[in-house]
């Protein structure tokens, strides 16, 4: 809620706040009432309300964003089933994805054989000695077999065609 103390609300106050009665834009909540922000105690007449600047990022290629926790990556470069938090920070600016600590054009994303897909995460791979789900933690990133295909002498080949 906007206050004579905190006259500026961030996109998740709005978002988190609880339910409840709250000024209208552009007033603000002072000893039970609301009221314009230029009327609070420590502003003067005609004085404006200062604008609160978003941190600026020191890398190359990011921004900084309220609601961040989507991150595009070499791995998942679509962010379509992503659920948006309150992450603040600063992010790859759009058309970069993050990679091994950098900001990166999609097509400068390590290129992976025929049959496999990057994964930041990695998973354990099935092969064809070893065709059963094998629960991982996250493995290095790198080129993992897409599915249905599983590792065979280091290329990845459909399941029926293991000797």
């Amino acid at each position: 809620m906007a206050t004579c103390e905190k006259p500026v609300v961030t996109i998740c106050d709005r978002m988190t706040r609880d339910p409840g009665c709250y000024c209208n834009d552009p007033y603000v909540f002072h000893r039970g009432l609301c009221i314009l922000a230029t009327e609070c105690p420590q502003y003067k007449k005609n004085a404006t309300v200062p604008a609160q600047k978003p941190p600026k990022c020191g890398r190359p290629r990011t921004t900084y964003m309220e609601f961040g926790s989507c991150v595009a990556t070499c791995g998942k470069p679509d962010l379509t089933d992503c659920e948006m938090h309150h992450h603040p920070g600063c992010y790859c600016s759009k058309p970069y994805v993050y990679h091994r600590g950098q900001c990166i054009l999609a097509t400068e994303c390590p290129k992976c054989p025929e049959n496999e897909k990057y994964m930041d995460c990695g998973i354990s791979e099935r092969t064809c000695s070893s065709l059963t789900d094998i629960p991982s933690k996250c493995k290095k990133p790198g080129c993992y077999c897409s599915a249905p295909f599983v590792r065979h002498n280091g290329k990845c080949i459909k399941i029926n065609k293991c000797p």
